[in-house]
């Protein structure tokens, strides 16, 4: 098979990535070493940016129910003298972010890339590619 882009790599980034792309005409290989699904107990603390993210590739409105608002952040080192406290008032924003839970964005971006036939998922590992003046070949 021929295509214009591979990512390699199906988690969160490579998915999120090959969706902001859906819009191309690319014809995108997705590759990664899990063929199903495991759901994914953590959370992801998502910043305003990745929130951003979200909007543009279509997600948010249907994750925004499994969101909960980060008004502040306390960061320090243990045993170490400083810390930083940031709260959403401080920087005149409504939130600093989101917390949600990881597979909430998994299944959405999985459920996404689903109905694009411009975007191939291929449950393989990449062993080696090849660089040649006409592309690359894995």
């Amino acid at each position: 098979m021929h295509y214009d882009l591979m990512i390699v790599g199906g988690g969160v980034v490579g998915m999120s990535l090959a969706l902001a792309l859906k819009e191309t005409s690319l014809r995108i290989a997705l590759i990664d070493e899990k063929s199903t699904y495991t759901p994914d107990a953590r959370l992801f603390a998502l910043s305003v940016s990745s929130i951003h993210l979200l909007e543009n590739i279509g997600l948010w409105c249907d994750l925004k129910k499994f969101a909960e608002p980060i008004h502040a952040i306390h960061a320090s080192y243990q045993g170490r003298f400083g810390a930083l406290c940031l709260t959403r008032e401080d920087l005149s924003l409504p939130t600093l972010g989101y917390v949600l839970p990881a597979y909430s964005i998994e299944i959405a971006l999985q459920d996404a890339l689903s109905a694009l036939s411009h975007i191939t998922q291929y449950p393989a590992s990449l062993k080696q590619l090849r660089q040649t003046t006409h592309g690359v070949t894995a």
